[in-house]
């Protein structure tokens, strides 16, 4: 009996594929139209493209940086209907039998697959039907890719949408991959996808998947099927800026330290603030104020406003800030304010940074685990002796930084006594403030410093705990 062969039907569908080091030619087969955004860095993937209809873009923002700037640069005349795929959609994000069942869907679809799900044991992740996916609410990913502007998800929704709902789960698509209509993209203007693009590609250099780039692709769902009424400065370029600038620095822990000391008497009256916080920024501050020409270094600047917040504290110190934005720095300023725009871990390279220069650093920016060993070489390197080192927005258990960066190192001849301070204010990113003094080096020192940061870890380890256990157990353990 002769085999029969079913023909591939190819689709009107358009297909808009973001690729990066794979082939993707054998998805050309299932449409009539198409266009490639390739991101990749290997030229023989590169080279296998020149006979297709694609684009070099930028490896930053992941693969919806691609999806949105199509979106954008088509907006006036968008496909009715559109596939948004990764060049290894498959095997990566579902079979090739299931996506030969749906690639010509017409209506909204997940293009997910799990075949190997079982009955979840925890409340981790669920299957919410075949193909749609849903994950815990607890921004899992922020510890290991950089962020700039938000350090949970519900952060990011509230931003862009007026009371939302804060969900326990996100209903969305691993990878981003969908079938979407014309009518979906077009309720949101032009503008909101340009300025959604902004949180996805600001960082320098380029980072292929910074952590609101995994916000997003959480945010996709509700950004096509939401009711939802957009903020007012998602439809502007300049009031968006302007908004996420004010929203960044309400968050700023450091902010609100130097909001401490400027109102210090007011403040500490007040019953409901946190004495040991504002107790150990004052005394660090005036330590610092008693240096007659401090330098200061301020790792994770967002705004020039932000800079200003610290002159305005130290008026006879030298800042240093540093980001991942270009701030408009005013030439009168560069004298006692810089700027440099590197990442945290290039900071050493800045030819304005020499060994043992700074009285006070102060690191609350980038957030990642990574960044702890960066710091504890930075405190080691380019903190004089009797300077410390400001330690906010504390993700990880403070024991990590406590017994990382406050290590004695005979070798240079100084040791480092810690003190963790838990920061208790709703309106503030961090949870602890963990403050490194660097000191001279005896026995007797050294070995106080040594029993009291060993307390401190344990001690902290202990609090983290009792924060974060109960919540942390009601979503992994079985329902």
């Amino acid at each position: 009996m002769r085999a029969l062969i079913k023909t591939m039907e190819k689709t009107n569908n358009y297909f808009v594929i973001s690729n990066y080091n794979h082939d993707p030619r054998h998805l050309l087969e299932y449409c009539n139209d198409y266009i490639i955004f390739d991101q990749s860095s290997d030229q023989k993937y590169k080279d296998i493209l020149i006979e297709t209809n694609f684009v070099t873009s930028k490896h930053t923002g992941h693969n919806i940086s691609d999806y949105f700037t199509f979106f954008i640069e088509h907006y006036d005349n968008l496909p009715e209907c559109i596939a948004l795929i990764k060049g290894n959609i498959f095997p990566r994000h579902l079979s090739k039998e299931f996506f030969d069942r749906v690639y010509g869907n017409k209506f909204y679809t997940f293009l997910f697959e799990n075949k190997k799900y079982r009955a979840n044991t925890t409340r981790g992740y669920f299957l919410f039907s075949e193909n749609e996916y849903l994950e815990c609410n607890n921004s899992w990913f922020v510890k290991e890719h950089p962020h700039w502007y938000f350090q949970k998800y519900n952060d990011i929704l509230s931003f862009i949408y007026r009371n939302p709902i804060l969900p326990r789960y996100n209903l969305y698509s691993p990878g981003a991959c969908y079938i979407v209509t014309k009518h979906q993209i077009l309720k949101n203007s032009k503008q909101f996808y340009e300025n959604i693009l902004k949180l996805i590609t600001y960082t320098v250099p380029v980072n292929p998947f910074p952590s609101e780039a995994h916000q997003i692709e959480w945010l996709c769902h509700t950004i096509y099927t939401s009711n939802y009424e957009v903020q007012d400065y998602m439809n502007s370029d300049v009031d968006f800026d302007v908004a996420l600038t004010e929203f960044c620095e309400s968050k700023k822990a450091s902010r609100k330290a130097l909001n401490f000391l400027l109102e210090a008497e007011h403040v500490v009256r007040d019953e409901g603030v946190n004495r040991q916080f504002i107790e150990a920024s004052l005394t660090s501050f005036k330590a610092i104020h008693a240096v007659a020409s401090p330098k200061i270094l301020i790792i994770g600047v967002h705004s020039w406003n932000e800079l200003e917040y610290w002159r305005g504290a130290f008026p006879h110190a030298s800042v240093l800030g540093t980001g991942i934005l270009e701030l408009p720095i005013r030439k009168e300023d560069q004298a006692s304010l810089q700027y440099v725009m590197v990442p945290l871990s290039k900071l050493t390279e800045v030819p304005t940074i020499r060994n043992n220069e700074f009285d006070f650093i102060v690191y609350e920016g980038y957030h990642l685990k990574s960044d702890i060993e960066i710091l504890s070489n930075l405190k080691e390197g380019y903190l004089k002796v009797n300077g410390e080192l400001f330690v906010f927005d504390i993700l990880s258990i403070p024991t990590t930084v406590v017994d990382r960066i406050s290590k004695t190192s005979a070798s240079s001849g100084t040791t480092y006594i810690a003190k963790c301070i838990p920061i208790n204010y709703e309106n503030i990113a961090g949870k602890y403030l963990v403050i490194i003094k660097k000191c001279k080096l005896n026995l007797l020192r050294s070995a106080y410093s040594r029993l009291s940061n060993k307390i401190q870890a344990f001690s902290y380890g202990l609090h983290w705990a009792r924060r974060n256990l109960f919540e942390y157990l009601k979503r992994r353990l079985p329902a």
